[in-house]
């Protein structure tokens, strides 16, 4: 391990996952968790109570906390977010050490299907995470703005960063992106990187699913709530597709 303050942390909103079990804490690192309950708090966690965000969705409290660690964590030189429903399976001494000899600011592991923003758009219409016009207006800003397709994609479900200030000025945008376009961050990442000239360190494919040195994703840990806004836009995007779909064929 290096000498440098390390903090995970994570943000539960919602009781929207149930708490995970780690098999690796270490001494050397501190963990803080965002959340409403001691009962979403992992055990070898301190809990951090959500302040001043009361006007937010509990979405969007999730979102900003994780675009903004400078802002919310004690001092430290190397924070990494995970999702709640990611399993801290090895001991990362090796990865934050890899981490600290690289000159980039940002580390993100790629996305396992898909390498571009405007095909994550289409998938995320098929499987109704917003409104379909929310996010083909997004994308057809950024076609305007000549951002390339297949410049890479990333998963997002974890974000290592160093705090500084590059870090800030990228994660920040993309909560500034999220905020006002569709509802998806993996949308905006890349754009901003794109945008501010930031480079992000690829940290190869994402293999969480399946069980990766370090992390692991239990996606039987997410209890996502049906509701009938939900409902709602599932049937009106599927609609959407169908006439898409329809509408090409006569062409």
């Amino acid at each position: 391990m290096t000498d440098k303050k390390i903090i995970i942390y994570s943000c539960v909103t919602g009781n929207y996952e149930k708490p995970v079990v780690h098999k690796e804490i270490s001494k050397d690192i501190k963990y803080i968790f965002f959340t409403e309950s001691f009962e979403n708090v992992p055990e070898g966690w301190f809990m951090q109570p959500i302040n001043g965000l009361d006007n937010f969705s509990n979405k969007d409290r999730n979102r900003y906390i994780k675009f903004h660690p400078s802002e919310f964590l004690p001092t430290h030189d190397i924070s990494i977010y995970i999702d709640g429903n990611i399993e801290i399976t090895g001991n990362i001494s090796s990865l934050i050490n890899e981490v600290s000899k690289k000159n980039e600011d940002l580390f993100l592991y790629r996305h396992y299907e898909r390498n571009c923003i405007y095909k994550e758009g289409e998938k995320c219409i098929e499987d109704s995470l917003d409104w379909f016009w929310r996010i083909r207006k997004h994308m057809k800003r950024y076609e305007k703005e000549s951002y390339p397709k297949d410049r890479g994609l990333f998963e997002n479900n974890i974000i290592i960063s160093k705090n500084t200030q590059k870090s800030k000025e990228l994660l920040h945008l993309c909560w500034q992106e999220y905020s006002k376009e569709a509802k998806r961050d993996q949308l905006a990442l890349n754009y901003c990187s794109w945008k501010l000239k930031i480079p992000i360190f690829d940290m190869g494919v994402s293999n969480v699913r399946t069980g990766g040195k370090f992390f692991y994703l239990d996606l039987g840990n997410r209890d996502r709530e049906i509701t009938f806004i939900h409902l709602i836009r599932l049937s009106v995007n599927k609609l959407y597709l169908y006439l898409s779909k329809k509408l090409q064929i006569i062409k």
